[in-house]
């Protein structure tokens, strides 16, 4: 009989205790911001920063990370796409810029390589000159080829042999 009282005394006591313990305890801030999902809690609202910088290279590491998780996935065009829009958007990333170039030389795109590689602030400006002056000259090559292929499209007219 004496462990039935003890258990039913010490629940007693625990209960008072912990309603003691809830109607003390200090209730928490509210915060000004987004609800986080805890209560009494919010996140803060940070503004966007302002340096162009760092938005490009924050949209450059994005589309790096998009690119490389459609290559694992299997997808090399998706994955080139966001590799080109890496380069283009943070043109100071070396490593992604030689990346986009030389999948493109891969594809035999040229034109496209040299594109990305005069567009980056690494290459100095004697070379970009150099790299436009390429690009024309493989625009050029290329009407060159149309013009031939054209020309073997058409019919070619038959030698008649006449003899008298």
């Amino acid at each position: 009989m004496k462990s039935g009282l003890i258990t039913k005394a010490t629940m007693l006591l625990a209960l008072i205790g912990a309603c003691i313990g809830c109607k003390t305890a200090p209730k928490a801030k509210t915060r000004s911001g987004v609800p986080s999902g805890i209560i009494g809690q919010k996140l803060e609202i940070l503004n966007e920063p302002q340096d162009k910088e760092f938005r490009n290279k924050v949209e450059g590491l994005t589309h790096y990370l998009t690119s490389r998780s459609f290559e694992f996935r299997g997808k090399p065009n998706d994955s080139l796409k966001h590799l080109d829009a890496a380069a283009k958007a943070d043109p100071k990333e070396e490593a992604v810029v030689i990346l986009a170039a030389r999948r493109y030389l891969q594809k035999k795109k040229t034109d496209k390589a040299i594109e990305i590689l005069s567009k980056s602030v690494l290459v100095p400006t004697e070379i970009r000159t150099i790299l436009r002056q390429m690009i024309a000259t493989t625009e050029n090559h290329k009407d060159i080829f149309r013009q031939q292929q054209q020309l073997q499209q058409q019919p070619q007219p038959r030698p008649t042999n006449i003899q008298a």
